[in-house]
């Protein structure tokens, strides 16, 4: 059972830990929790020093090649769970540190999401607001009966977040063009979009002719 303060400190940085993970040993056995980049900090210190990698505590030995490093997410929920019904037991500066770690905790973790590259991964990372992951999930809503809203949405909530992709640019831009016929604004997003998709220039051009755009 988690309490406080057992669970919630990381060993290593003795801070709140808002990405736990633990080393999972060739015999099925876990290390006790540690914030992920600390964790990570001490395996990169023993590895630039030609150390063996150890646990930290428990001085057990591993091979990242053989053990792998798990997120405990049931562990993050809980703590947040303790910190949240708990606040006044936390230093102002603890908490500062706990709160601006989340905001990093979620960006890294939609971008895993991202990375792992299904329907599924990529649809939760762009409910966690990853720039990239909307750009897609809005492109398939847009070719989706029946998501036009839901693709707009989206678009524009990737057009907000600076969507890499350009997906949201160009769905918001054929929406100016072909539903609101604003010219202006459909070019102005298409030269956004062309910075990745350069064929989009021949949109572009018949956006200048008819709109008298440029």
């Amino acid at each position: 059972m988690c309490t406080l303060p057992t669970c919630v400190y990381c060993p290593i940085s003795h801070k709140i830990m808002t990405d736990p993970v633990r080393i999972r040993f060739s015999n099925g056995s876990t290390s006790k929790a540690y914030e992920r980049n600390s964790l990570f900090q001490h395996i990169d210190t023993l590895q630039t020093a030609k150390k063996p990698l150890i646990d930290p505590i428990t001085r057990q030995s591993f091979n990242p090649k053989n053990n792998r490093i798990e997120s405990d997410a049931s562990l993050r929920e809980t703590i947040e769970e303790i910190v949240d019904l708990n606040k006044k037991q936390f230093t102002t500066e603890d908490m500062a540190e706990y709160q601006q770690g989340q905001v990093i905790e979620r960006k890294n973790r939609a971008h895993r999401l991202f990375l792992q590259n299904t329907k599924t991964s990529i649809a939760q990372a762009a409910r966690m607001g990853h720039p990239s992951a909307l750009g897609i999930l809005a492109k398939t809503k847009a070719f989706s009966t029946g998501s036009g809203k839901e693709a707009l949405d989206l678009a524009q909530e990737g057009l907000d977040a600076g969507d890499p992709t350009r997906y949201s640019h160009w769905i918001l831009a054929e929406h100016a063009m072909h539903v609101r016929s604003d010219f202006g604004r459909a070019a102005e997003l298409l030269e956004q979009v062309a910075v990745e998709h350069p064929r989009v220039y021949e949109s572009l051009a018949y956006m200048r002719f008819v709109g008298g755009v440029g």
